[in-house]
């Protein structure tokens, strides 16, 4: 990868790892789950690919990680079971007690938005689902507002902003994996410009891992 291109900084990204962990500063009243469903699909050189997700909360513009999975997926079923357990273990946590729960699923993959939402809705009724705003659920990833996030969360990264908590949610058995494969991906995520295939359109920014 060329340095030049990536996202984030090294140097933040592994002050953000290696920093002393403490436990959530308060009581919060917004639990925020953030999740990448994958579909199942196969990786050639990896093999299943992950449905991830990240809870956090916020506290004084900074981000403090909750708990994070990688779930290595082919069926809807692998990962049911692991959603609901990790929320429930949120709210184990007597400052994530009364947080209402807000989700994010990112709606670029078929019909797995809405899987996800009745999944998590049976249990947490009172749930919020952030959308498009097109009547379908999901939130929609593309060249414009992927670009956009990366670069708060490089802000965030730079400003020493993002926290990984004491007492951090990790349904895995090896807690420490999943962390480094976090660590990795925010390592290798990078910037790619796409040139055009006809000469009359701009060149597309994209990003990739």
């Amino acid at each position: 990868m060329n340095p030049s291109n990536a996202c984030f900084s090294n140097i933040s990204i592994n002050r953000m790892f290696n920093e002393a962990r403490e436990s959530l500063p308060y009581a919060a009243p917004y639990l925020f789950l953030t999740i990448d469903p994958c579909g199942g699909s196969q990786d050639p050189l990896h093999g299943v690919s992950d449905f991830a997700l990240i809870t956090h909360i916020v506290y004084r513009s900074a981000n403090y990680i909750c708990g994070l999975e990688a779930i290595a997926v082919q069926t809807q079923n692998d990962y049911e079971s692991r959603v609901l357990g990790h929320i429930a273990r949120c709210y184990q946590n007597i400052k994530l007690a009364n947080a209402k729960l807000i989700v994010t699923v990112e709606g670029n993959l078929g019909l797995e938005a809405s899987h996800v939402k009745r999944l998590i809705s049976a249990t947490y009724p009172a749930a919020v689902f952030l959308n498009h705003g097109k009547g379908t659920d999901g939130l929609r990833t593309d060249q414009h507002n992927k670009p956009a996030m990366a670069q708060i969360l490089d802000y965030q990264l730079r400003a020493e902003g993002v926290h990984l908590i004491r007492e951090l949610v990790c349904t895995d058995p090896n807690p420490a994996k999943v962390l480094e494969k976090l660590r990795t991906q925010l390592l290798v995520y990078s910037r790619l410009t796409i040139e055009p295939k006809v000469s009359e359109n701009d060149p597309r920014l994209t990003m990739r891992d």
